[in-house]
């Protein structure tokens, strides 16, 4: 939303600073509390659906089962765009949350964090 008040303060996670007070995230199921590490942040576009996935790393396509190979390209990509990368950061076959706001425009401003219970 426009007014911050939905995922607006997620955008503080681009200081690393902030990040490293800030860097369990409690989520709560029907069933069970999970607990995500934060271990980056970046900014990601949202392309056009005629955009060829080659050509793109769509961050928000980056969802579902990998293999070895498959997990550690995603981590890849996202290691590219970050503005840091924690020392603790995830490792196959690891648990992966994104959480995404706008940004402005077609840009999008990324958290991810990995399952640590």
């Amino acid at each position: 939303m426009n007014n911050g008040s939905m995922f607006g303060s997620l955008a503080e996670y681009s200081d690393v600073n902030y990040a490293k007070a800030h860097r369990d995230i409690t989520f709560d199921t029907k069933n069970e509390r999970r607990i995500y590490r934060v271990f980056t942040a970046f900014q990601g576009e949202i392309y056009p659906k005629e955009a060829a996935y080659d050509s793109y790393f769509k961050y928000y396509e980056s969802i579902g089962d990998y293999d070895e190979e498959g997990y550690n390209n995603v981590l890849d990509h996202y290691r590219g765009m970050a503005y840091y990368w924690m020392d603790d950061a995830p490792k196959y076959p690891d648990q992966i949350m994104i959480l995404s706001t706008c940004y402005y425009d077609n840009v999008r401003f990324v958290v991810a964090a990995y399952r640590i219970k």
